[in-house]
């Protein structure tokens, strides 16, 4: 019998079978002693024929390989029509392939080792700690790229006249490899910590238990430096279309508004491309803004155990365990439901792919007028 997917019935949940069965053995034996907290005896084969799969654990498993299928399918689309569309295969769309790789790579391998974890409970404990592992250096990667993204935005936005000599296709490939190799560096750490004698991971038989030290350390290279590189990014971003707007509306007189889409009423083509490297920057904070939102716990929640053992054992940890899995498998499928739901050019190529049409006018079209 699996330890976390099933659970023993109440007597109201028992058939008649297994209730006549229960009572045979509780007459025979104690079952405080022969029942927990392993079945032993007539137990074993009570057990057996008789636990029944606890619901709130199936309902995490649905909801889990439903977000899994869902992102898988977001992630993918997006990948496709990056390959089907030339237009859209620009240097800063590298970055967001990179990521919806990431999170495909996240759904279709750590999605099934976390549902077999949940089956069997604690029994694997490699599996588990592998599944660990790989969420460590996909949530790395995933972050990372954000982080990479952020400083092509500022490049972008804040030194635009040498953006096509700094942000080139070969430096993005290369800073792509950098990007894994990193995560797969930080992932290591966590490794090493089976490798040291003295660590709590190599003298406990506890899935989620690492040494603080090693914690500490993956927390800041995975999650603290990334945020801080995207929040400095961003701010300076900010400061950029500030300035902007304050440069524009000086521009404008007070009794008049600023044409909209009219280039030749005044609106230059410089401030169109800046207004939409702005649309584009403000679009990859939403995004920053939600992977923050879904990883943080996760850091959070490992620093956590990792200081307070005991704290495991509490049963607020392993629904807070559960509410931690579900939150960073939304992240891969929130990644491309709000790129493309606000980039035109990605909206109109996936239009065109599930319509099956070829055509490329209206991503002809959105080239310029959106360069996200």
């Amino acid at each position: 019998m699996a330890k976390n997917m099933y659970r023993y019935p109440t007597m109201e949940e028992m058939s008649p079978a297994c209730r006549r069965q229960f009572q045979e053995c509780n007459a025979s034996s104690n079952s405080s002693v022969l029942l927990f907290p392993k079945p032993q005896g007539c137990w074993i084969d009570w057990a057996e024929a008789c636990s029944i799969i606890d619901p709130n654990l199936l309902a995490l498993i649905t909801i889990i390989i439903i977000i899994a299928v869902f992102s898988f399918i977001g992630n993918t689309i997006v990948c496709v029509v990056f390959c089907l569309y030339e237009q859209l295969r620009l240097v800063k769309h590298y970055f967001v392939i990179n990521l919806a790789i990431v999170d495909d790579i996240l759904v279709l391998v750590s999605v099934p080792m976390f549902a077999a974890h949940i089956y069997g409970g604690e029994q694997n404990l490699n599996l588990c700690r592998t599944q660990i592992l790989l969420d460590v250096f996909c949530g790395t990667a995933s972050i990372i790229s954000l982080a990479v993204i952020s400083i092509e935005r500022y490049f972008a936005v804040v030194v635009p006249l040498h953006y096509e000599q700094r942000v080139t296709p070969y430096r993005a490939v290369l800073i792509i490899i950098f990007t894994w190799f990193y995560s797969a560096m930080v992932s290591l750490i966590l490794l090493v910590s089976y490798a040291v004698p003295s660590s709590p991971a190599n003298t406990s038989k506890a899935c989620l238990f690492f040494g603080g030290e090693f914690v500490i350390l993956v927390t800041v290279a995975s999650f603290i430096l990334p945020v801080c590189i995207m929040a400095w990014a961003y701010w300076n971003i900010f400061l950029v279309a500030h300035a902007h707007a304050r440069q524009i509306q000086a521009m404008v007189p007070s009794n008049q508004q600023l044409p909209q889409n009219n280039t030749e009423g005044g609106d230059t083509r410089p401030q169109v491309k800046m207004r939409g490297e702005l649309k584009a920057a403000k679009t990859l904070t939403s995004i920053m803004a939600t992977h923050i939102y879904c990883w943080c716990p996760l850091f959070v929640y490992f620093l956590v155990i990792s200081f307070c053992p005991q704290c495991r054992s509490d049963p607020a940890s392993k629904i807070s365990n559960y509410i931690i899995m579900v939150l960073r498998y939304c992240n891969t499928l929130a990644n491309p439901i709000i790129y493309t739901g606000i980039n035109r050019q990605f909206r109109g190529a996936i239009k065109k792919f599930v319509l099956r049409k070829r055509g490329n006018e209206e991503l002809n079209a959105t080239v310029y007028t959106q360069p996200t």
